[in-house]
């Protein structure tokens, strides 16, 4: 099940490049490489029992597959990896169940995915 992103967020130490979003997919607009890291917290009561991984242009980054096992307790998850753009790479997170989470307030950051360009 696809993780809907209702935005992507390049890191601006380095120049933070052109990045899309849309239907819950990254597309690195801007050639080079980018440390890409997502995190899940689930917050307490969610239960959630699902593996999630980043995919790029589709297809799963084995190395990023993480185990979310919370059992009902707060907990944060994080993903991470090294992704070359030739100008049209997709970037997704994804789970292997659906995930409805539902954070105390509407400020609460339950999921997130950023990019920093590294070269």
């Amino acid at each position: 099940s696809a993780i809907t992103l209702s935005s992507c967020t390049p890191v601006a130490a380095r120049p933070g490049g052109a990045i899309t979003q849309s239907a819950g997919t990254c597309t690195l607009v801007t050639p080079g490489t980018y440390l890409v890291t997502a995190v899940l917290n689930p917050p307490p009561g969610s239960a959630v029992n699902a593996d999630a991984v980043l995919r790029s242009n589709g297809t799963a980054i084995s190395s990023t597959q993480t185990r979310i096992d919370n059992n009902d307790n707060a907990a944060s998850y994080m993903l991470q990896t090294l992704i070359t753009s030739t100008g049209t790479t997709t970037v997704s997170l994804t789970a292997s169940t659906a995930l409805a989470l539902t954070g105390a307030t509407a400020e609460d950051v339950l999921a997130s995915i950023t990019f920093l360009r590294i070269g």
